[in-house]
């Protein structure tokens, strides 16, 4: 499949529900949300992890996804992901860093998140990751 027919595969695929996008840097936040918007999503953004359970605890219901950032202030992305996953074991997260995958996977023994995905990201990385996870 070459790059042209994968961003028609991606424009067609449209999903429904709501992803929780949590990372502590504004502008991922912004251009996150528009990037999930687009394949008919409704997001939901938090800044830290705090945020994030209060948000995930209010709308768990809705959440089928969540982009989770790996590296934020006072409650990282592997406390979160612990913290959700208390909530609601079967919640698909996907872990986001600027760090590899490896060095990332070393903070997750027991419980796995679902993927990962490398940042920088752009929309078509983006969204076929969140698909992948939802599919699994």
């Amino acid at each position: 499949m070459d790059i042209n027919e994968k961003d028609q595969e991606t424009k067609k695929w449209v999903e429904t529900g709501t992803v929780l996008l949590v990372d502590d840097e504004k502008a991922i936040l912004n251009i996150g949300e528009l990037m999930v918007r687009t394949a008919g999503f409704t997001v939901l953004t938090a800044s830290c992890g705090e945020e994030a359970v209060r948000l995930f605890r209010k709308h768990s219901h809705e959440i089928v996804c969540v982009v989770l950032d790996m590296t934020m202030p006072r409650k990282d992305g592997e406390e979160t992901f612990h913290e959700l996953r208390s909530i609601r074991p079967d919640i698909r997260v996907l872990i986001s860093s600027g760090y590899n995958e490896q060095e990332v996977s070393r903070s997750f023994i027991d419980e796995k998140p679902f993927g990962y995905i490398q940042k920088p990201y752009d929309k078509q990385t983006l969204l076929a990751k969140v698909r992948e996870v939802l599919e699994e």
